[in-house]
């Protein structure tokens, strides 16, 4: 089975955290502009690990299904209606994409291990 875009759209979300500056810095007195623009291009700078790496290698993930049946996924509503997601067990169930969007049922192991 298929989810069209998934794949995309796990990439573009983790690439968007990656570039994204520890929020703790934000607490408190605000940064200066220069303090602000040099934390985020140091977290742009940074390289890419765990899902992020495997996802940018072009290799399978495992997420939670949560993930795929989700808000932030515009397309949830397809993988909503694929009947092993949609019998699934949160949190206790996990999915494996691969880069062509194909969907498997994933092992919980493979990515608490961070062997996406």
């Amino acid at each position: 089975m298929r989810v069209p875009g998934l794949y995309a759209h796990l990439l573009d979300r983790d690439q968007r955290e990656h570039d994204m500056i520890d929020p703790r810095y934000t607490l408190g007195d605000e940064l200066n502009p220069a303090e602000l623009e040099r934390l985020t291009t140091e977290a742009k700078a940074a390289p890419p690990s765990g899902r992020l790496a495997a996802l940018l290698a072009g290799r399978p993930v495992t997420v939670p299904a949560w993930v795929v049946t989700g808000q932030t996924f515009a397309d949830a509503h397809l993988a909503r209606g694929i009947p092993w997601i949609a019998d699934a067990r949160w949190p206790d169930s996990f999915v494996k994409v691969w880069p062509d969007d194909r969907i498997e049922p994933g092992d919980r192991f493979d990515q608490l291990a961070g062997r996406c």
